[in-house]
Parts: C-alpha cells; sequence; structure tokens
C-alpha cells in the first residue's frame, strides 16, 4: 500500500503504480506550525526597494533548466533579486559556481545571495523576510520548503508536472485554493511570476493572509488527518485477515 492523495496521484492514473494507493480525503501531508518561526514582517521589497525571488530547496533541484528559467525572469525584472538557501553552499565552490552561471547570462553578481545553513531554526525562518516570492524548482518541487514558505507569508510559483513529486507544492496551493499559482508549462510559469511580481496589492494581501489561511487549511488538521489515517490503517488490517481467512479455506 501507499498512501497519498487525489492531487499527488489522480484517480484516472490507477495502474501505473506497483502499491494499492489509498488515497486520503485531503493532502497525505500534515504541517505542525513551527513554534521557532518569527512573526510576518512587511514585505521585503518595502525594505530593499527591489523585488526578491527566493528558493530553500536543495542544491540538487536546481537543474539547468530551473535556473534558465529563474535567469529570464530576473532580466525581465531587471531590479529583482535571488536569495537561495541550502546545506550544498558549504562547500564555497558551489555557491561560486550558481554566482557564475547567473553573471554569464547578464545577471550582476551581487544581485544573487547564496546562503547555507544556519545557527538555529529561528534564523533560518527569518531568511524569509528576506523574501517576497518563493520559486519551486522543478521537476522535483519543494515539500516542506514550500509550507515553510506559505507560513512566512511567501507566495510559491510552481509547476505542476505529471509526476507524484511535481506536483507536491500545487496539491499545497489546490487546498489553498490558490491554483492560479500553479503553472502547467514553463511559459505560464514565467507569465503568473511576472504578474504576481508586478501586482504589489495582490503580493502584501497574500504576505498579511497566508499564514492564517494556511493555519485554518485541511494541512494543519492534525486531529483529522491522524483520523483518515487510522481508518486506512483498520481497512489494511481488514484486508489482511479477509486473505487469511481464505488461504484457510
Amino acid at each position: 500500500y501507499r498512501l497519498s492523495d487525489f492531487a499527488l496521484d489522480p484517480i484516472e492514473e490507477k495502474g501505473l503504480s506497483s502499491e494499492k494507493i489509498l488515497r486520503l480525503p485531503q493532502s497525505v501531508f500534515c504541517f505542525s506550525p513551527p513554534q521557532d518561526a518569527p512573526d510576518i514582517e512587511e514585505l521585503a521589497m518595502v525594505k530593499t526597494g527591489w523585488l526578491t525571488f527566493g528558493c530553500f530547496n536543495q542544491l540538487a533541484k536546481l537543474n539547468e533548466h530551473v535556473l534558465e528559467l529563474w535567469v529570464n525572469i530576473m532580466q525581465q525584472i531587471s531590479s529583482s533579486h535571488l536569495i537561495l538557501k541550502n546545506a550544498g553552499f558549504q562547500n564555497e565552490k558551489n555557491k561560486q559556481d550558481i554566482i557564475n552561471y547567473f553573471v554569464s547570462q547578464g545577471i550582476e553578481a551581487e544581485r544573487i545571495q547564496c546562503f547555507s545553513l544556519t545557527a538555529s531554526r529561528t534564523e533560518h525562518f527569518s531568511l524569509y523576510h528576506q523574501m517576497d516570492i518563493a520559486l519551486d524548482p522543478f521537476p522535483f518541487g519543494g515539500h516542506i520548503t514550500s509550507l515553510e514558505a506559505l507560513w512566512m507569508g511567501i507566495p510559491v510559483i510552481t509547476l505542476q508536472g505529471n509526476t507524484h513529486f511535481s506536483r507536491v507544492t500545487a496539491s499545497f496551493l489546490k487546498i489553498l485554493h490558490l491554483e492560479e499559482l500553479i503553472a502547467h508549462s514553463l511559459e505560464e510559469y514565467l507569465e503568473i511570476t511576472l504578474e504576481v511580481a508586478k501586482d504589489i496589492t495582490r503580493l502584501q494581501r497574500l504576505h498579511q493572509t497566508l499564514r492564517e489561511q494556511l493555519k485554518t487549511s485541511p494541512l494543519c488538521a492534525g486531529k483529522q488527518y491522524l483520523q483518515a489515517v487510522e481508518k486506512f490503517y483498520r481497512q489494511i488490517w481488514q484486508e489482511w485477515c479477509h486473505t487469511q481467512i481464505n488461504l484457510r479455506l
């Protein structure tokens, strides 16, 4: 068996998995609000004077197609900055390679910030104060990184693919009724990002409401999530008992 949900593994794709898929009514993920996250502050761009994109996903997810699209975005918003954070930047060469790539595409080095591991989770969450919009990598998108960004009031732009792991952030956004942040092509990803980036009123509204929206959503409903999982455990146990009875007959 494999626990999933209807967004990650649509019912019409039945038969593509070796396991029997048990789809939870909302999401297969459950998020506990972090107690060490600081309060929401004003938009980063209000303090800096420029818009900042960000991604705190693993370095391995930042493939050439992702970076190429992000360069395109930054070229179209000439004053924009990009903040990246992952454990891979403990290696100075990895950090410099990323910066050099952007520079080779005409993006000034000072517009790119790369952070490695922080001393505490509070410090990690505080880095979101420097970000206005989170960019989800593809085809392997964010999981906990997307939820943390949303908790810090940062909208996440994602490209929904045709695999389980390329739909995770999209599944979060659907539960939050933010389907307008989900792209289905590279062109749409660019279009959505530019639209959100240029609508300051919309950005401010999302920034101030996303945490409460997430907090009151099924993604944070731990008790209901547990009850749904327990229901499936009971089903699995009953099916196993039934097979044992049949084996004896």
